[in-house]
This record gives structure tokens, C-alpha cells and sequence, in this order.
């Protein structure tokens, strides 16, 4: 687990910055929107079709790319038992069963980080 910035130009052309809390799943790295598809920073990264820069210590252009709801549950148990001050927007506690997550699956995007 770390936290960083994640950049993204916004859909109306400025450089937008939030902090992010990556997952790691079976050593690969995923960002999750907490508060859902309508989040401006889901819109963000649809509208710039995947690219981000995210700085932890540096920058590193990256690829963010869509994880299919039916594989997300796995990433949510992490995420919400790493992001403690993400839980808040999960209806499920930490330790919940995996199927507990995919029933929520669809509600939360989640996006795999690729090198650009």
C-alpha cells in the first residue's frame, strides 16, 4: 500500500490532483473511486481515456485501465481494509466475505495502474 497523487487533466481542461490510496492485489497496483462512477475524478479519467501521472516522491506517467466489475471484489476487500479513511463510503466491514464485495461490486470502479 502507498499513497500518492494522482493527476489528471479534468474534463474541462485544467490539471486536476487528488489523493489516491493504491491497492495492491496479487502484485498488481489499484486505484478505487470510494465515492463511485459520478465522482469528478472517474469522470477525469474516462475523459483523458486512461492516462494519469501519479507522484509519490516523482512523477511516473501511467495508464489507468478498467478493472470489469465480476474481478473488482477481491480489490474492495483490500482496499477497504487498507484505506482506512475510505471505509466510511463501503457498507461492508473490513473481513467481510468476498462474496459480500461482489454483490457491490458494480457500485465502486476500479482501475488497474499500468506504465504508460
Amino acid at each position: 500500500m502507498f499513497f500518492a497523487v494522482a493527476r489528471k487533466l479534468s474534463t474541462s481542461g485544467r490539471r486536476r490532483s487528488n489523493p489516491v490510496v493504491v491497492a495492491t492485489v496479487e502484485g498488481k497496483r489499484y486505484l478505487v473511486s470510494m465515492l463511485g462512477p459520478d465522482s469528478d475524478w472517474v469522470k477525469n479519467v474516462e475523459a483523458a481515456r486512461g492516462e494519469a501521472v501519479i507522484r509519490q516522491g516523482r512523477r511516473r506517467l501511467v495508464h489507468l485501465v478498467a478493472v470489469p466489475p465480476e474481478k473488482r471484489a477481491p480489490i474492495l476487500r483490500e482496499y477497504v481494509r487498507i484505506a482506512s479513511s475510505g471505509r466510511q463510503h463501503f457498507p461492508l466491514p473490513i473481513g467481510a466475505p468476498l462474496s459480500d464485495f461482489q454483490a457491490i461490486a458494480g457500485r465502486y470502479p476500479v482501475y488497474r495502474i499500468e506504465p504508460a
